[in-house]
Formats: structure tokens, C-alpha cells, sequence
């Protein structure tokens, strides 16, 4: 019973010692509400996939295009996602958010999860930004790296300066014709990354790290206590 009550406290001291994730600022980063909540310039093509620079918002990519690879979405394995059949064009906006309230002066993490649905020419996103309507700028382009079909976490940084607005932007940096085929999910901005949890920069505290350790001590002596009680059969 001791042993449980030190574990139960150790992992409270953990908890206690890893902060909470942020809410996403993006409205329907998701897409579990459906095709709203953002914009794009590709067209929007709910009975079929076949057609270049067009995309829907659904559950499954080989029903919506029948060589796309049958993949759930990022967020629960069968939820929405949007699915995009890429354009030639690299200068049409594929997704692009409305203007959200951010805080002057912070760092802010601008990322998306996104699967290739088509063995050729795998997904090139280009993250982008406008601070207080400003003209949109480029913050990064990332390839899609992994396997068809694996969701691959994307993420960038940027510091809103003086501003207190910020309007987003993703755009298809791949234009080849064959292939092109992509999903999108879990768009999210916030202060604390959801692709590799943690604040920007973020260093432990002096007394963080006092916690960790001693959480990681307790949890070491309840095993150290089990293993000799497992080997004692007198």
C-alpha cells in the first residue's frame, strides 16, 4: 500500500512538473465542424478528387478519390480532415485562416499535421503570416519527409512584435501535375507546440527540476523495493 501511495505522489510531482498544453487559437484546425472556419483558393469539390487544385473535408480519402491512400484523420483516426488534390499553381492558398487575437511581444507556434495520399510527388507546405494586415510574409516550407500515408507534424515559429492580430496562410509549394495529393489536419496556433510539446526555448525552472528528480527518485525506490520483495522467498 506504501509503495502505491509513493508512486501515486511521484506521478503527481511529474504532472505537477510538465505544463499544460495551450488551446489552439484557430478555429476548426480540426475540421471536425466541416468545410468552415477558413478559406481557400482551391475549389471546393465534395463529390470527387480527381480534378487538379480542388479539395474537400471528410472522413476518408479513398472514398473521396479512389487511389488515394485509406488513411483516418490525425486527430481521433476517424474524423475529418481536409483532402487535397494539389494544383500546378504554388501561389494559390490552399488554407487560410481569419484574422485571430494573439498578445504583443510573444512567440507563437504556427503548425499543421499533414499525410501524402499518392506515391508520387509527396506535399511541400509553405507557412506563412500577416501581422496586423500586413502583407502575408513567409515564415517556412517543409516537405512532407515519411511514408505515404503517415501524418508528418509541421512547425514553425514567429513573434507577433507590436501586433496583436495575426491572419494565416499555408500554400502548396509542390506543382507537379501527377500526384500532388495531400491531407491537412490539426491546424493550430498557440504558445506551446502540439508536434513537439513545450514552450519556445522552454528551460526547467531550478525548482522544475528539484520535482523531476525528486519524482524520479521516488519512483526508482518503490522499484528498487519491488525487486527485493520479488526475489525474497523466505
Amino acid at each position: 500500500m506504501k509503495s502505491i501511495v509513493t508512486f501515486a505522489m511521484a506521478a503527481g510531482l511529474l504532472a505537477a512538473a510538465c505544463p499544460a498544453s495551450a488551446a489552439n487559437l484557430v478555429t476548426n484546425g480540426d475540421f471536425e465542424a466541416g468545410n468552415t472556419g477558413f478559406t481557400s483558393d482551391y475549389a471546393y469539390s465534395p463529390g470527387g478528387g480527381y480534378a487538379p487544385g480542388v479539395y474537400t473535408v471528410d472522413t476518408s480519402p479513398s472514398a473521396w478519390q479512389s487511389y488515394f491512400a485509406p488513411i483516418g484523420d490525425h486527430t481521433t483516426g476517424s474524423g475529418n480532415m481536409m483532402m487535397i488534390n494539389g494544383a500546378e499553381s504554388i501561389s494559390q492558398y490552399v488554407w487560410s485562416s481569419g484574422a485571430i487575437a494573439v498578445s504583443a511581444g510573444a512567440d507563437y507556434f504556427f503548425e499543421a499535421f499533414v499525410a501524402s495520399l499518392y506515391p508520387q510527388s509527396p506535399p511541400s507546405l509553405t507557412f506563412m503570416y500577416a501581422l496586423d494586415g500586413a502583407a502575408p510574409a513567409v515564415l517556412a516550407t517543409l516537405d512532407h519527409t515519411l511514408e505515404l500515408g503517415v501524418w508528418e507534424g509541421m512547425s514553425t515559429t514567429f513573434n507577433t512584435g507590436s501586433a496583436t492580430s495575426v491572419q494565416l496562410f499555408l500554400r502548396n509549394a509542390q506543382g507537379a501535375y501527377s500526384g500532388n495529393d495531400f491531407a491537412l489536419d490539426d491546424v493550430y496556433l498557440g504558445t506551446t507546440s502540439i508536434v513537439n510539446p513545450g514552450p519556445i526555448g522552454a528551460v526547467p525552472e531550478p525548482s522544475t527540476w528539484a520535482l523531476m528528480l525528486l519524482g524520479f527518485g521516488a519512483i526508482g525506490a518503490v522499484a528498487r523495493r519491488r525487486q527485493r520483495t520479488s526475489f525474497s522467498y523466505a
